[in-house]
């Protein structure tokens, strides 16, 4: 932060976000949420965000997992246990705000690359006969060894984004990861705009994609 930034920007991760905060609190910091913003305790409230944070939300909480476990029942009703890859961050949001009945069985964490095994380990042992992915950085990158893993082992994969669809994934219900990337670019030029103009007031446009 020596460089004397206006504004930062980045995609959602705990740590990621936490670090940009303390490093200078006084710096715009436009991030894309991957957990539900209020139900994770990163702002107060929508409508009034407070601090230094806006950006762009990539859900709205526990409605997302359980549409896309409704699609994936109606177009293979033979699934009965479900594995969700998530990070650890996104599945603790989820479980505290969404009802059980819209909770996949089998939790499979990814917060890094080196734990994809283990996580596939863990629905083969389980027995999921199906998959759902909820957003995260590194669920996105790493979107074809989910896919890969669902083809090998013959797993419906409803996934949380249009690319796994275009790689081989069954179905996908979620925001379009490309048009959150265009919004962050929109929302740090809307503020570089109200810098240069006079004295930094940050406005709330945290908004779902």
């Amino acid at each position: 932060m020596t460089r004397g930034v206006d504004v930062i920007a980045m995609g959602e991760s705990q740590w990621l976000r936490e670090a940009a905060q303390q490093a200078r609190k006084s710096v715009p910091t436009v991030v894309i949420f991957d957990a539900y913003p209020v139900a994770a305790g990163v702002v107060p409230s929508l409508a009034r965000l407070g601090g230094n944070l806006t950006g762009v939300m990539s859900s709205t909480g526990g409605e997302f997992i359980g549409k896309r476990l409704q699609l994936l029942k109606e177009l293979a009703p033979a699934v009965t246990r479900v594995a969700c890859i998530v990070s650890s961050e996104v599945w603790e949001s989820y479980r505290r705000n969404t009802p059980a009945a819209d909770i996949p069985p089998v939790f499979a964490p990814v917060d890094r690359a080196e734990q994809f095994e283990e996580a596939f380990a863990t629905i083969l042992r389980e027995r999921a006969d199906a998959l759902v992915t909820e957003g995260s950085p590194i669920i996105f990158v790493q979107r074809g060894r989910i896919v890969a893993f669902a083809a090998q082992h013959r797993l419906p994969l409803a996934a949380n984004n249009r690319e796994s669809v275009e790689e081989g994934a069954l179905m996908c219900y979620g925001p379009s990861a490309s048009g959150m990337f265009s919004d962050l670019a929109i929302d740090v030029d809307r503020i570089c705009i109200s810098s240069s103009s006079s004295s930094l007031r940050m406005r709330a446009f945290l908004r779902w994609r």
